[in-house]
């Protein structure tokens, strides 16, 4: 065996270790957030059930254990931000015919599946976070009819990561004694989020 043969034979031997080292790297990146997710929808669990403030504790409601889609990385979208200049006020009509006051803070605007999509990003007076309800083609078969919800921390650049795989219900979905308002028209997408939390059975 010449010197050039083996140097060839090394470079693909190393060549073999990067990549094995690499698709680990990843492997365990990905099971990593999987496992995030799935930690903390049973500490959500934990919590509706036992605590004293969970709305099953509060109206004094069997608790079932929630259901989801299995997260997907794919639904864990970096969209572009952009900031509201005047912050308009919105408001919301709530299940119960109540209304709600929202500032407008800014949009979102991503694609999935090919699709553009942009939803309004509210934020409550007082509250340090953004609220984002939402509706899309699974609302009303798989998730909850009148639309999830998620929180997000409010961007300092042009970025914001929309994790629909942290979507949940109101708590309107487990009991009709809770006021909770309806995705504004804007944010109705077409198209369906197979992530998050699905409709709660009874």
């Amino acid at each position: 065996m010449n010197n050039i043969t083996r140097i060839a034979l090394a470079i693909g031997l190393i060549t073999i270790i990067i990549l094995s080292l690499y698709a680990l790297f990843i492997s365990s990146k990905t099971t990593g957030y999987d496992d995030q997710i799935v930690t903390e929808r049973a500490e959500k669990d934990i919590w509706l059930s036992n605590d004293f403030d969970s709305p099953f504790s509060v109206t004094n409601t069997p608790f079932q254990r929630l259901d989801y889609y299995e997260p997907n990385r794919s639904f864990r979208i970096e969209a572009k931000f952009i900031e509201s200049v005047a912050k308009e006020e919105l408001t919301l009509i709530t299940n119960t015919g109540e209304s709600q006051q929202y500032e407008i803070y800014g949009m979102a605007i991503f694609d999935v599946d090919g699709v553009s999509s942009i939803l309004k990003l509210l934020k409550a007076e007082g509250s340090e976070k953004l609220f984002l309800p939402f509706m899309d083609a699974t609302s009303g078969e798989s998730t909850y009819g009148a639309g999830r919800y998620l929180d997000l921390d409010i961007p300092f650049n042009e970025k914001i990561v929309l994790d629909f795989n942290k979507a949940y219900n109101p708590y309107c979905a487990y009991t009709s004694l809770y006021s909770c308002p309806f995705p504004p028209k804007a944010n109705i997408l077409t198209v369906a989020i197979n992530a998050g939390e699905k409709t709660y059975n009874y």
